[in-house]
């Protein structure tokens, strides 16, 4: 094995945990928001805007590698990962939406109850 893939896997981990850290921030700010405090727009949507670009551009399509591959070698271990690929196409369709319900809000416009 190269000195590549522990560096992507690394890479990887490093990511979830960032993107962890900023979903614990939106549900914070929506909790606060819940009990009469103030949203920052603009932070949110600074987080919402990384949320809809970098996992496609950049971090899914490292993932999706790496998957492919073990799967490859070991269809029994990829198998118990699950369907990543329609996990991430679900992520991207929630974080499409949760976008759409930052912009209303910082519309002050109406948010779909189902949302």
């Amino acid at each position: 094995m190269t000195d590549q893939m522990p560096r992507a896997i690394a890479r990887l981990q490093l990511d979830h945990r960032n993107m962890s850290r900023l979903l614990s921030h939106l549900r914070d700010s929506f909790e606060d928001y819940r009990a009469g405090g103030a949203l920052d727009i603009d932070l949110l949507g600074a987080i919402m805007e990384y949320s809809l670009n970098y996992p496609d551009l950049c971090h899914h399509p490292l993932e999706n590698r790496i998957y492919r591959r073990m799967a490859e070698r070991d269809p029994a271990a990829a198998g118990k990962i699950g369907d990543l690929l329609k996990e991430h196409a679900h992520l991207g369709e929630l974080t499409r939406k949760l976008a759409a319900a930052l912009r209303n809000l910082a519309r002050d416009s109406e948010i779909p109850r189902a949302w």
